[in-house]
């Protein structure tokens, strides 16, 4: 299975769980989703779906372009974010910090009806979309780091423990 797949009817998932307690779910997703998209179940199928929706809409929402600057500026200031509150080496982090940057910053010159094939090419590889997708999981290990109390109970209590086993 490629990283990414087309587009699929949303009737291939339901029939992969009939006979299941998600089966009585899938009429309310009837009412708002008539198709899906696979993600290849590597380990890396959440971050890898998070962007591609995220970069979607950074792409396509070409009449309110708040989320897209939003993006851009938690982007630029993620870095030092990752070193004073996460407490990862400038060294270890930067040129995943650059390729997600550009990942970012290149989003603006893509063509709305471009966007899918432009984010199967950025994600669905392992050479591009690994650096980015090892630059989400840090940003989300920093994020519950951040907020640990807020996490602890969920986990056990040892965030960091949590974050290097379960997230980096």
């Amino acid at each position: 299975m490629p990283h990414i797949s087309e587009l699929l009817p949303l009737d291939n998932l339901k029939e992969e769980y009939k006979a299941n307690k998600f089966e009585n779910c899938f009429d309310v997703l009837f009412a708002r989703y008539k198709s899906v998209r696979r993600m290849r179940r590597d380990g890396s199928c959440f971050y890898r779906a998070f962007l591609l929706q995220l970069f979607e809409h950074c792409i396509t929402n070409t009449q309110d372009r708040s989320l897209y600057e939003k993006v851009k500026r938690i982007t630029e200031a993620s870095k030092e974010d990752l070193m004073v509150n996460a407490g990862y080496d400038e060294i270890v982090i930067d040129d995943f910090f650059e390729a997600f940057k550009d990942a970012v910053n290149g989003l603006e010159a893509i063509a709305p009806e471009n966007a899918m094939e432009h984010l199967v090419g950025l994600l669905g590889n392992n050479e591009d979309a690994n650096y980015l997708i090892m630059y989400i999981r840090w940003l989300t290990a920093c994020y519950l780091k951040k907020n640990a109390i807020l996490y602890e109970a969920f986990i056990g209590g040892d965030i960091a423990g949590f974050c290097v086993r379960e997230v980096e």
